[in-house]
């Protein structure tokens, strides 16, 4: 019995040292991979990097550049130029007066809105004539620019306008045969043209004050004394012999400066708003 007894109690004291050692086992496992999986985390954490100096400098860059070649917000209305913008409205749904072309407050019968009216659908030019108010000269007033996109995509412009003295004032106008399109950045390109040779192309931009064009370059085409033609070049925006230099450029050159140019997109509003 005394035999049975002792191996009874072996046994059981090996069965608890048994479940003893397993419970350590367990301990120490739990422990340890919470120590691999910490020391993962670590690791990983270490991986990414934060962005260096260098990288932080280029996305800067980056934006800068985003922002800088993006157009300016256009203002979609100003009161100041709803007077323009109605005579512009009326005259397109009412037609031109062939008796009195040039009886209105401001679109006068050398504008190019009476040329762009007279020779397209009243339905048509509502919709594809366009304007838009911002500012363009940089002096806080915005400028109102009425124009529509031509057959190449290029943000044609018409007339243009400031306010000054408590009225719109129109800046200049633009015709089938003397064009101004939109190169952005507060530059125009101009196109001119009075018959084979006598063509004129240059660059252009608004006054300080926005109420006039200054001129980068204007080219024109003359012929001399000989008979040949010679492209003319000066700041002036005309044709004046006397106060030009020759440029020294052939047809040829001169063609890709008239017909070769950078050219930017307005957002135009539909001149059919106006009455909405």
């Amino acid at each position: 019995m005394k035999k049975k007894y002792y191996v009874l109690a072996a046994t059981m004291a090996a069965m608890c040292a048994l479940s003893a050692c397993g419970k350590g086992n367990s301990k120490n496992t739990k422990t340890t991979e919470q120590a691999t999986t910490a020391q993962a985390t670590t690791e990983a954490s270490s991986t990414t990097e934060a962005p260096t100096t260098e990288q932080a400098t280029e996305a800067t860059e980056d934006t800068k550049a985003s922002v800088s070649d993006a157009s300016v917000e256009p203002v979609q209305h100003s009161d100041e130029y709803d007077p323009v913008l109605m005579e512009v409205y009326n005259m397109i749904q009412g037609g031109i007066n062939p008796d009195n072309p040039g009886g209105y407050n401001y679109i006068d019968a050398e504008s190019g809105i009476v040329e762009v009216i007279a020779n397209a659908d009243k339905n048509e030019i509502t919709k594809s004539l366009g304007y838009v108010v911002q500012d363009i000269s940089g002096d806080g007033v915005p400028e109102l620019l009425i124009g529509k996109d031509n057959e190449e995509g290029k943000s044609e412009i018409i007339e243009a306008y400031t306010f000054s003295d408590g009225a719109p004032v129109k800046i200049f106008t633009g015709t089938e045969r003397s064009s101004y399109t939109w190169i952005g950045d507060g530059h125009f390109h101009y196109n001119g043209s009075g018959g084979a040779t006598d063509v004129a192309t240059g660059e252009c931009h608004l006054s300080a004050d926005g109420k006039e064009i200054v001129w980068d370059d204007y080219y024109y085409t003359s012929e001399s004394d000989s008979g040949e033609v010679q492209v003319l070049h000066n700041t002036l925006g005309e044709q004046d012999n006397e106060n030009s230099e020759n440029a020294n450029m052939t047809e040829e050159e001169f063609g890709k400066i008239k017909n070769e140019y950078n050219s930017s997109k307005l957002s135009w509003s539909s001149i059919g708003n106006v009455a909405k």
